[in-house]
């Protein structure tokens, strides 16, 4: 018998040029297929016509969701800030993004667009920011050791 494997939610991970996207409080990675219709009259059971979907197109999202970190305790920046986004995407600049589930040791990841930024901040509160790469291309998928 199979045995379901499950991984925690702090397990999820994106990165940026090789660098975390932050400090991230969630974190969601979509894929999805767009399909056309083939049905035809030869579709039909029992007087029942039946759809038939063919698979055509895939696309993929990253998103995150996390608090803007301005340093590491050591100093330096390694993560990124809200500001490098908002500067990468103005500039219509590609990425290499990837989602790593730090339980199976596989990374997923391709280039991407930066679609949508978002920083929140208010007086008593740290900086927040939301964003969006979309995938530009096919997916790597490799084992990291």
């Amino acid at each position: 018998m199979a045995t379901q494997q499950y991984f925690q939610g702090r397990n999820l991970v994106i990165y940026y040029g090789g660098v975390p996207v932050g400090c991230s409080k969630t974190c969601t990675f979509e894929l999805t297929t767009a399909t056309s219709n083939s049905t035809t009259k030869c579709d039909v059971v029992n007087g029942v016509l039946w759809t038939r979907n063919s698979p055509q197109e895939n696309s993929w999202k990253l998103t995150d969701n996390g608090v803007v970190p301005v340093q590491t305790s050591a100093g330096m920046a390694t993560e990124h800030a809200g500001l490098f986004f908002v500067k990468t995407q103005a500039q219509q600049l590609q990425g290499y993004a990837t989602f790593e589930d730090r339980t199976s040791g596989i990374l997923i990841g391709g280039n991407v667009w930066i679609t949508s930024t978002k920083i929140t901040g208010s007086t008593t509160e740290d900086t927040t920011y939301d964003l969006t790469m979309d995938g530009n291309g096919p997916l790597d998928f490799v084992a990291v050791s």
